[in-house]
């Protein structure tokens, strides 16, 4: 049996939330070992339709147009954002 979990699942499986809704609420340790964990990941490890929507969940951005636009997107807006 093969388990697959979205982006955003597997974000908050890396960050230590019991729940994806908890990623909005990350603390400074968290945010860190989240940015190191997407720094890590490459841009074909998920879909763009899922890079989308991490960006508009958490950071409310429209979508880009290609995974590694968005990955950069992402890891950029969540250090300015959040530090």
């Amino acid at each position: 049996m093969t388990v697959q979990m979205s982006l955003l699942e597997w974000l908050s499986f890396q960050a230590n939330c019991s729940h994806v809704s908890e990623l909005k609420f990350l603390g400074p340790a968290g945010l860190n070992r989240l940015l190191r964990k997407l720094e890590g990941l490459p841009p074909e490890a998920a879909s763009l339709e899922e890079w989308n929507e991490v960006l508009e969940y958490l950071l409310g951005e429209p979508p880009c147009h290609n995974r590694l636009t968005a990955k950069r997107q992402l890891i950029m807006l969540l250090k300015k954002n959040w530090m």
